[in-house]
């Protein structure tokens, strides 16, 4: 007999696996929008990826969808789903994404991803969503990337305040 706690695991894996599923693999954009929570956030590695919003996230993913044409494949370096309470469950993983770009074989290595699922109702949602590609300048063992950063005193910014 299953007991509780493994379904709720079984429950979360399955949510996971199939919105993995619509986001790389089918890249099909309406399964990805029942999977989304309405109170949806998130951010990507694009410079303007970063949404507050169900709608926006879409419309991000749709443009996503339209630049790559193949589905893409994914190497998992290290994953794993946490259930946190009985409505929660965050997923963290580190992988590598293949795809074709204009007709060639490319990868992205060390793509990290995180993923908080909340259950509605009886419904699995992605609450949050954040995806990140290390920069290729941050060295290993290195807390900030020196060399992408510029120094303020080059914009003639001697102090800066910091108010929440």
């Amino acid at each position: 007999m299953i007991g509780f706690k493994d379904k709720r695991k079984k429950k979360f894996e399955r949510a996971l696996e199939e919105y993995l599923h619509a986001s790389f693999r089918d890249r099909n954009i309406e399964t990805i929008s029942r999977y989304l929570g309405d109170s949806y956030f998130g951010c990507g590695t694009g410079i303007d990826e970063q949404v507050y919003t169900k709608e926006d996230a879409l419309k991000i993913m749709g443009r996503n969808f339209e630049s790559l044409t193949q589905p893409l494949s994914l190497r998992f370096r290290k994953k794993e789903l946490q259930i946190l309470n009985d409505t929660t469950a965050i997923f963290q993983a580190c992988f590598d994404l293949n795809f074709q770009l204009f007709n060639k074989d490319m990868t992205f290595s060390n793509l990290r991803l995180t993923l908080v699922f909340h259950e509605v109702g009886e419904e699995i949602k992605v609450a949050a969503n954040h995806l990140s590609l290390p920069t290729s300048e941050h060295e290993e063992g290195e807390s900030y990337p020196v060399k992408e950063a510029s120094y303020l005193s080059d914009r003639g910014i001697d102090t800066i305040e910091i108010r929440f």
